[in-house]
């Protein structure tokens, strides 16, 4: 299933198998949560670690007055009528493309590049 995979290091479409196992591989996490989230105007689902908020890991998505909202690696794909999962569109894709952030940090003489989603809300 295509979908759009955002780490505070990768921001890429992947291929991914619609399989909870898959999910909890390619998010490196012990426990999955579907959150549907509405971003530029459109509906999609968020597939991302329920436990992301207590480890360390980086916010991947903030809400429109730049909020925290996920924290963790993500994956996002589009979102039938019954709620299921299912590939991007490539207008869905635009759409997330032009809701992310890059965010460029120099820190300790160090660069560092982070990605993140902006504009995530819970629909309407």
């Amino acid at each position: 299933m295509k979908m759009l995979y955002v780490s505070q290091r990768k921001f890429l479409l992947v291929d991914v198998e619609s399989k909870l196992q898959e999910y909890y591989e390619v998010l490196g996490c012990d426990l999955v949560e579907y959150a549907r989230r509405s971003i530029g105007g459109r509906n999609f689902l968020i597939i991302c670690d329920e436990e992301g908020r207590l480890k360390n890991n980086a916010i991947t998505a903030f809400n429109k007055r730049f909020e925290p909202d996920i924290v963790g690696a993500l994956l996002v794909c589009g979102i039938d009528e019954e709620g299921n999962e299912r590939d991007l569109t490539d207008e869905e894709l635009t759409i997330l493309v032009r809701n992310s952030l890059r965010i460029e940090v120099e820190l300790d003489g160090s660069n560092y590049t982070r990605y993140a989603l902006r504009n995530v809300e819970y629909p309407h």
